[in-house]
């Protein structure tokens, strides 16, 4: 995650405009023993750390772990299933189907095969461990319908530097679950 927050910072200089960080999901499951000892917490922590806007949890965020992430102020919405997060005209949701209600673009953090516009849904193509999916969005000319400009899934370089002030968050966070682990034994 410090080399991917480097690599992220270095892609939203050459994409300049509004940005939206998206983690459509298993950032933090099962399989990682630090989420398993926080509750779902800790990489949605780092998460947003680095900026990201919304993460889909796949419904592992535990309610202790959704409570101690309210609890932090943490920015960043951790979306679980039904969940719906709105701010500026953009909706965001678990779903690939779209909320009701006033806005001009949902976001579902749910990846297929390719990324596509359907209407004023934007569907997200799946990445894998070291990518990042890039897209664009734009007015179309003079019809004010929104369209894609460019996307891509790019992948990031080995030699991408760790962040030193992510690498901390990282450190903090996984002594956290070594405690509670300690704790719970």
């Amino acid at each position: 995650m410090p080399r991917l927050f480097t690599y992220l910072t270095g892609l939203q200089r050459k994409y300049a405009g509004p940005t939206l960080r998206l983690d459509a999901g298993f950032a933090c499951d099962d399989s990682a023993w630090h989420c398993v000892q926080t509750g779902g917490r800790s990489a949605l922590l780092v998460l947003d750390a680095m900026g990201y806007t919304a993460a889909n949890t796949h419904d592992f965020l535990t309610n202790e772990g959704r409570q101690k992430l309210a609890a932090n102020l943490m920015k960043m919405a951790a979306l679980g299933a039904g969940d719906v997060w709105m701010q500026d005209g953009i909706a965001i949701t678990t779903s690939n189907e779209a909320p009701p209600g006033d806005y001009d673009l949902h976001v579902a953090l749910y990846c297929g095969e390719k990324t596509y516009l359907d209407g004023r849904t934007l569907h997200l193509a799946a990445v894998r461990a070291g990518q990042v999916g890039v897209v664009q969005l734009g007015s179309s000319q003079g019809n004010g319908r929104l369209s894609i400009h460019h996307h891509e899934v790019v992948t990031m370089p080995a030699s991408t530097l760790p962040d030193p002030t992510i690498a901390a968050t990282v450190d903090f966070v996984l002594s956290e679950a070594r405690y509670y682990g300690r704790e719970r034994d």
